[in-house]
């Protein structure tokens, strides 16, 4: 997923955000099942390859998602 981020285009930069939009939104979620726990794992590794291969990006993309208004 990292070397993807890494590769540009147009397509790419689409693809980061919806990921990242994702991600922290199954690390926002309280639900109860059983399989959410997988799902947050999951999301927490995404988080961390982009991070890794990607910082400025995913720190810009993390900040501005987190600093929205909770309804």
């Amino acid at each position: 997923m990292g070397n993807l981020a890494r590769s540009g285009g147009n397509m790419t930069v689409k693809n980061i955000d919806d990921t990242l939009e994702r991600a922290i939104e199954l690390l926002k979620s309280n639900n109860r099942a059983n399989n959410t726990d997988i799902k947050k794992y999951s999301a927490v590794l995404i988080l961390k390859e982009f991070s890794q291969k990607l910082p400025l990006i995913t720190f810009n993309k993390l900040f501005s998602l987190m600093n929205k208004p909770y309804l």
